[in-house]
């Protein structure tokens, strides 16, 4: 996939990924990825996306045991979208 063409796309995909990785017990590949696609949504500067890339973060650090890393990715995706959080897509992976 061509990432500069297909930026977003990307970033969504592997936002995705990340989720996939950490619903497998995955939390280190689930945090690298997670990064790789906040790294493509601040370049767009998509403020949706990078929300979505630190609650994947967020939930990383946290099965890491890296909690209060966890608590500042949750912070900075609460001050781009709000305190509420919408778990629709996290819980679409499992179906």
């Amino acid at each position: 996939m061509d990432e500069h063409k297909n930026a977003a796309d990307y970033a969504y995909v592997l936002y995705n990924m990340a989720q996939l990785h950490w619903h497998r017990n995955e939390y280190q590949e689930a945090f690298e990825v997670a990064q790789a696609s906040l790294a493509i949504a601040e370049r767009l500067n998509d403020p949706a996306a990078i929300a979505r890339a630190f609650e994947i973060l967020a939930l990383a650090c946290h099965s890491l045991g890296e909690w209060r890393t966890g608590i500042g990715f949750e912070q900075q995706r609460a001050a781009l979208a709000g305190s509420s959080l919408d778990v629709t897509e996290a819980f679409d992976v499992h179906l």
